[in-house]
């Protein structure tokens, strides 16, 4: 990505799709994973 960015997975919050309007980055295969990881240990899964 071009621009530094950070997911807080111990926060999760819904956001209606409406309010999604545009991509700000792409993550990697390894960083998804990571993303995955946190929200599964979050969500006590």
């Amino acid at each position: 990505m071009s621009e530094e960015s950070f997911a807080k997975c111990e926060q999760i919050q819904t956001v209606p799709k409406n309010r999604l309007t545009q991509r700000k980055g792409k993550l990697s295969r390894e960083e998804a994973e990571k993303v995955s990881q946190a929200l599964k240990r979050t969500l006590d899964m």
